[in-house]
């Protein structure tokens, strides 16, 4: 029931946009990454994922002691099959070396990669 909540809300917030666009035009970038940046934390709620950040060289995810064990695995998963890649520190740090200056880009990378783990 919680995973149709996540998705029923993930699709009234492309409704909304959908609905801006049509009343407004097309939506300024800034709002189109709030849009996004809500999806993309309605997808980790209650996952352990607590924070998500990125740059254009590095976006890391921030999971708590609690991090759901089936999604720590998937993580354990990519870390070993591509250490280049992806780390993890001390501090519950998961690491992607992902170089990518377009934010949205990062985002829709995020998104897979939350879609995969979850």
């Amino acid at each position: 029931a919680n995973v149709a909540k996540k998705k029923q809300k993930i699709v009234l917030l492309k409704e909304i946009k959908i609905n801006l666009e049509d009343r407004c035009g097309s939506v300024p970038i800034e709002v189109d990454n709030l849009i996004s940046n809500a999806e993309i934390n309605l997808m980790i709620k209650n996952t352990g994922i607590t924070k998500i950040s990125s740059t254009s060289s590095n976006t890391s995810l921030l999971l708590s002691t609690s991090v759901k064990k089936d999604i720590f695995e998937k993580l354990l998963v990519l870390l070993t099959e591509n250490p280049s890649k992806y780390s993890i520190n001390k501090d519950n740090k998961f690491n992607i070396n992902l170089i990518e200056e377009d934010a949205l880009k990062r985002r829709v990378f995020v998104k897979k990669l939350i879609n995969e783990i979850v």
